[in-house]
C-alpha cells in the first residue's frame, strides 16, 4: 500500500517579494560592513561567511544557537549551560550579527565549538549555511526570526526554536500588516518559548507553536561576584558617592552635560560632591562620547587605562571629571562602584529601555517609565536621584517618589515606607511630586 500523499503548501506571494528585496539589499551589504569596520574592525572579519562561503571545514550535528548582539549573547549563557548539560560533548555552533555579539560570544566557546556570522537572509546564502554545518537543531534568541532561514529549516527538517521570545503590541501590529508572510514564518518554527503570558498570546495570533512561558532567562545570569566585590572595594576608598549613567544611548550624554552645567541645579546640589560614571550601551560610540565630554570642558578618564585602582584619590574634588566605562563584560564592577544607576533613557524622551539584568541589591536603580514627564520637568530629576544617593538615605528604590502625591504612603517617604513599597509598579500616568 502506497504511503499517503502530503499536500504541497505553496509559500505566500509576499515571501517571493521578500526574497527579491533581500537579494537586492544583499548587493549593498558588503559596503556597509566595510564602512562599519572602520570603527569596529570585527565587522571586517570573514565577510564571505555573511553569504555562506566558509573557510572552516564542514561539520555535522551542531547544536546551533543564534544570539544577534551583545545583550542576547550574554543572556544565552544559562541556555548554553543547559544545552551542555543535556547533550554533553556535543559541539555548539554560535552565530551572531554584530561585532559586540561576536566579542562576547568568543569567551563562551569550548574546544570543538564553532563561531561564525549568521548568513544574510537570501536563499543561496541560507542553503550554503545549513548544508555546510548541518545543525542538529537551532535556537534563535528573542526576536531573530528570519523568513528565509525559517522556511529552509522547515524544508530540511531542522528543528528551529525561538527561545526567550518577546513580541510587543507594536511589533504585532506591524506583523499583522503582512499576516500571510508572518503566519507562514512563525508557523514553521518547531516551538516558541515566550518570556511572558502576554508575549505568548501575541505570538499565538501569528500561529506560532507556543510551548510554555519560561520568564526572561536574563534573570538566570549570575553576577560576577569577583568584579562586584572589586567595585565595592573601590567605592569604599572614595569619600564621594558615585552616580552612574548606565547603558546610555545617543543623546543622553548631551542631556547629562546640559544638566551638570545648568545653573538651576546649583540650588539643589553641588556637582563636585559626586563622582560621575558614564557607561555607553554600544562600544562603537565610545570615541564619540569622549569627544562630546572633552568639547564640553570635561576631563575623561577611561576604564581601559585605570589599571588596578580607581582613578581618583579620595581627596580629588574636580567636578569636571567624567569616568567612562569603555570595557566589555565589566558591568558588575561598575554597579559595585556606583551608589545610583540611571538606567535606560532616563534623561531624554523616546523609547523606554528598562533594565532586565541582574543588579546588585545595594545599588539604587532608576528606570524611566514616565519619560515624557521627566523630559518636560527635567530639573526635578536630580533632587530625586541625589536624595537616593545620599549616604544617610535608606537603600531603597527611588520608584515610590514617582508615585502621585495622593498615595497614602507618599508623605512618609523615605523614612517610614514599608519594605514592600519599593516593589510597587509605577503606573504610566504617574506624575512627579513637586
Amino acid at each position: 500500500m502506497s504511503p499517503p500523499r502530503v499536500a504541497k503548501v505553496n509559500p505566500p506571494f509576499a515571501l517571493t517579494l521578500y526574497r527579491l528585496v533581500a537579494w537586492l539589499l544583499g548587493r549593498l551589504l558588503t559596503a556597509k560592513w566595510r564602512r562599519r569596520g572602520r570603527v569596529e574592525p570585527r565587522y571586517l572579519h570573514d565577510i564571505p561567511a555573511r553569504f555562506g562561503h566558509y573557510q572552516h571545514p564542514s561539520g555535522v550535528g551542531y547544536i546551533w544557537i543564534h544570539a544577534v548582539s551583545l545583550g542576547e549573547t550574554r543572556a544565552c549563557v544559562p541556555l548554553l549551560d543547559a544545552v551542555r548539560a543535556q547533550w554533553p560533548g556535543q559541539p555548539l555552533l554560535l552565530t551572531h550579527g554584530t561585532a559586540t555579539g561576536w566579542e562576547a560570544g568568543n569567551s563562551l566557546l569550548r574546544p570543538g565549538d564553532l563561531q561564525t556570522w549568521l548568513p544574510w537572509d537570501e536563499p543561496a546564502a541560507v542553503k550554503r549555511f545549513l548544508t555546510h554545518h548541518q545543525p542538529r537543531l537551532g535556537m534563535l534568541m528573542e526576536t531573530e526570526v528570519w523568513p528565509e532561514l525559517t522556511t529552509q529549516c522547515a524544508a530540511l527538517q531542522v528543528p528551529l526554536f525561538l527561545v526567550n521570545a518577546r513580541l510587543s503590541d507594536r511589533s504585532l501590529g506591524k506583523a499583522l500588516r503582512l499576516s500571510s508572510l508572518a503566519k507562514w514564518v512563525f508557523s514553521r518554527l518547531a516551538g516558541v518559548v515566550p518570556q511572558t503570558a502576554p508575549d505568548a498570546q501575541r505570538l499565538q495570533r501569528l500561529d506560532a507553536p507556543v510551548l510554555a512561558s519560561s520568564g526572561n532567562i536574563k534573570f538566570d545570569v549570575s553576577i560576577n561576584n569577583i568584579q562586584l566585590e572589586k567595585g565595592r572595594e573601590w567605592r569604599a576608598s572614595l569619600n564621594k558617592p558615585v552616580l552612574m549613567l548606565a547603558s546610555s544611548r545617543e543623546g543622553e550624554e548631551a542631556a547629562l552635560i546640559s544638566a551638570l552645567n545648568d545653573p538651576v541645579h546649583d540650588a539643589y546640589f553641588d556637582v563636585g560632591a559626586y563622582h560621575w560614571l558614564v557607561v555607553p550601551r554600544h562600544p562603537n560610540r565610545v570615541e564619540a562620547v569622549v569627544a562630546l565630554f572633552t568639547a564640553a570642558g570635561f576631563t575623561v578618564r577611561r576604564r581601559s587605562v585605570w589599571g588596578a585602582d580607581v582613578p581618583d584619590a579620595p581627596e580629588v574634588v574636580d567636578s569636571k571629571v567624567i569616568w567612562l566605562g569603555d570595557t566589555l563584560g565589566e558591568m558588575p564592577l561598575y554597579y559595585g562602584l556606583a551608589d545610583v544607576a540611571l538606567l535606560g533613557e532616563a534623561l531624554v524622551s523616546g523609547a523606554v529601555k528598562t533594565s532586565s539584568k541582574p543588579l546588585p541589591a545595594a545599588v539604587q536603580s532608576f528606570s524611566d517609565r514616565t519619560h515624557t514627564t521627566l523630559h518636560k520637568r527635567r530639573t526635578l530629576l536630580w533632587p530625586l536621584v541625589l536624595r537616593c544617593a545620599s549616604r544617610t538615605c535608606p537603600r531603597r528604590s527611588v520608584w515610590p517618589r514617582l508615585l502621585p502625591s495622593t498615595h497614602r504612603y507618599a508623605h512618609k517617604w523615605p523614612m517610614q515606607a514599608p519594605r514592600w513599597f519599593a516593589r510597587i509598579k509605577v503606573p504610566r500616568n504617574a506624575r512627579l511630586r513637586r
